[in-house]
């Protein structure tokens, strides 16, 4: 019996005399709720909170999401969790930690599109899981792994010092009247106090043209947050005198010095001068023994994006897999979709919406603007922004040499430049990794000039500006190649309806 319809029972009396039909009584019942299903899903109205949704039948917390959608069924406070992490994405309306019925309470998730991350302590944007100095929000890395932070090292890639060696010397003229010198040295760093370096707390006696090894080690640990580009070492050279001022030894080959300076760049790790140096009284053999670099991660790709929005400057940086990276630019795919046999699935299929990339960017976008008051259109021109200022617009027969080149979401990422279908598809993939309905927008302008754009489909009353319809709804325009440019804000020279409305 169709559940769908009115349950109704038939009563029919019939009085047959002879052959003839005297009275026949029909008697309808009304429908007994308790055999109702409106939504067919199997379970009877009055036992169902979701009599019009098939996919739906209980609300354990109340909280209006069923418990088939709702991944924190049994707390009212919230039901998102869009990484399955166990972090909610949001508090449900009206609702705030407070409400939340779970030991212990729930916890926001700052990065709801991440599941390797959830709370950012210091607020940089990096999750405390992969922050090397969760509590400093000017620091998240040490590739040296020297207890700096890059951002305030000197030398990100260099633990920053030297070890400095004197080999072996010879007084190669007279000092004084005597054809003999009784050596012992100073090194001091940044014209302070030296240090006095001698053989065993006597000086080396050594005759004229003499060889005399020494091998002494000075050390040095340069700070990593040093102020100062170079550590300037100075090396002297004395000749003891009894009764008089002891003597320098000139080891400087150049004309108004006698001692040797050498300066140590931080920046480069590297030394002015290294090996020997010859004057007009001595020479001395030296080496600089120099901390190695630590080499990059050739894993990572690490890339740092800044804009405007709002009146204030917007940053962050993320570390994109090498092989990533690799595996959309070697591949074999026709970079001119729009000519293919299939356009529409052939474009779209640009848009990579579950890359772990562009999850990333969409989680980094929106840590940032957790804490700002941003509505639904506020939010899409601050990714909008994002891309117009971090995707520089240079054409692909600049940058590939071919009149056109799509460019996956990851490639634009990295190399931070193409036309306007790569700036395009990267924020048409953000935007439908933070939970937007968005479409590619393909316009065919004046001279065949061929462009594109990107919708956003909203549910509001508010004028937004431009828009196209497709299936009934509205999608508003938004321009990402050019800075400025907000949603609904047209430019000039697209006067026109899209020649194709792609989906995604």
């Amino acid at each position: 019996m169709d559940r769908k319809t009115f349950f109704f029972l038939i009563l029919t009396i019939i009085i047959v005399v002879g052959s003839t039909v005297i009275l026949t009584v029909t008697v309808i019942l009304p429908n007994d709720p308790a055999h109702r299903d409106t939504d067919n899903d199997n379970v009877n109205d009055n036992n169902d909170v979701f009599p019009e949704d098939p996919s739906e039948q209980k609300d354990m917390d109340n909280d209006g999401v069923g418990d088939n959608a709702d991944m924190f069924p049994s707390d009212p406070a919230a039901s998102m969790d869009s990484d399955n992490d166990g972090y909610p994405d949001r508090w449900n309306s009206g609702k705030t930690q407070n409400d939340s019925t779970s030991i212990p309470p729930l916890i926001i998730d700052a990065f709801p599109f991440n599941p390797d991350e959830w709370s950012d302590e210091d607020g940089d944007g990096t999750g405390d899981n992969s922050d090397e100095f969760p509590s400093d929000p000017e620091e998240w890395r040490d590739s040296d792994g020297d207890s700096v932070g890059d951002n305030r090292d000197k030398n990100p890639l260099v633990d920053l010092g030297f070890t400095l060696t004197l080999q072996q010397f010879k007084v190669t003229d007279r000092v004084d009247l005597l054809k003999w010198a009784q050596v012992y040295f100073e090194v001091s760093l940044n014209d302070e106090s030296p240090q006095k370096i001698t053989n065993d707390g006597k000086r080396w006696n050594v005759r004229l043209g003499n060889l005399e090894v020494i091998e002494y080690d000075f050390t040095y640990d340069v700070p990593e947050d040093t102020d100062e580009d170079v550590t300037t070492i100075e090396i002297v050279m004395y000749d003891h005198d009894l009764f008089f001022n002891d003597d320098i030894i000139d080891i400087n080959p150049e004309m108004g010095s006698n001692t040797l300076r050498i300066a140590y760049d931080h920046a480069t790790n590297t030394v002015s001068s290294n090996g020997s140096s010859h004057g007009d009284q001595g020479v001395l053999w030296y080496s600089f023994t120099l901390p190695r670099e630590t080499e990059p991660n050739a894993d990572i790709i690490t890339k740092a994006y800044y804009w405007r929005y709002a009146g204030q400057r917007w940053e962050f940086t993320l570390d994109i897999p090498t092989k990533v990276f690799e595996r959309y630019q070697n591949s074999d795919v026709d970079r001119t979709p729009q000519n293919d046999a299939h356009p529409r699935r052939d474009m779209a299929a640009f848009v990579t919406i579950q890359e772990e990339v562009v999850l990333d960017t969409a989680d980094a976008l929106a840590q940032l603007a957790s804490q700002q008051d941003f509505n639904q259109t506020t939010m899409i021109d601050f990714v909008l922004r994002f891309v117009q200022n971090n995707v520089q617009y240079k054409g692909d027969d600049e940058t590939k040499g071919c009149v056109e080149y799509w460019r996956y979401p990851v490639e634009t990422l990295v190399e931070k430049k193409g036309d306007c279908e790569d700036s395009a598809v990267l924020f048409a993939s953000i935007m439908e990794a933070m939970g937007y309905d968005a479409a590619l927008l393909f316009y065919i302008l004046d001279d065949d000039i061929g462009h594109l754009a990107v919708g956003i489909h909203l549910d509001t009353n508010e004028s937004l500006g431009h828009h196209v319809i497709y299936q009934g709804m509205a999608y508003y325009y938004c321009e990402t190649t050019t800075v400025g440019y907000t949603i609904g804000e047209l430019p000039p020279d697209v006067n026109r309806e899209p020649t194709e409305i792609i989906p995604l």
